[in-house]
C-alpha cells in the first residue's frame, strides 16, 4: 500500500497514474436495525452522514466498489452497502448475502465533481444479527 501526497490529503493505494484506491479498513459492526455510515480514513460507522462524508479531491469517476464483509450470522435480510454522493444513493451499490461473509464488487462509472461529499452507507434495517465489515473501498480515476 502506497500513501500519495500529490492532493491536500493523502491518497491510499495507487492504482495507476490516474487511479487511486479510497478505502476504509475498521472491522466496525453496522448497528442492528440501522443505517449508518463511513467513509474512506474514518474508523467507525455512525448514523450521522454529516460526520462521515469525505470531500472528493477533484473531478472524475468512480469505477467500483468493494465491500468485505469479515462475520456474519442471524441476519433475517440482506444488508446492502452504497456509495452516497452528497446524500444521494448512487449506481454503486452491493448486497451482502443473507449470513455469508466474503468479497462483494460491483463495477460501474459513476461521474463526480471535486468537493462532492462522498459517504459508504450500511442498511441494517430489520436484522438483528451480528455483521462486521472489514472493509470498504471505491476506485476512483481523476478526469484527464
Amino acid at each position: 500500500m502506497s500513501i500519495v501526497s500529490k492532493h491536500p490529503f493523502p491518497v491510499i493505494g495507487g492504482v495507476s497514474s490516474n487511479q487511486y484506491v479510497l478505502g476504509w479498513q475498521a472491522s466496525d459492526q453496522c448497528i442492528d436495525n440501522t443505517i449508518e455510515y463511513c467513509a474512506p480514513f474514518s474508523t467507525t460507522f455512525t448514523t450521522a452522514e454529516i460526520l462521515r462524508q469525505f470531500a472528493i479531491p477533484e473531478n472524475g469517476t468512480l469505477k467500483s466498489f468493494l465491500v468485505y464483509v469479515e462475520l456474519s450470522s442471524g441476519e433475517t435480510n440482506g444488508i446492502p452497502y452504497t456509495v452516497r454522493i452528497d446524500g444521494v444513493d448512487t449506481a454503486l451499490t452491493v448486497t451482502q448475502t443473507l449470513n455469508t461473509t466474503g468479497i462483494y464488487e460491483v463495477v460501474a462509472d459513476v461521474p463526480v465533481t471535486k468537493n462532492e461529499k462522498m459517504s459508504f452507507q450500511c442498511d441494517n434495517t430489520g436484522n438483528f444479527g451480528g455483521t462486521r465489515t472489514g472493509s470498504i473501498a471505491v476506485l476512483f480515476e481523476r478526469a484527464s
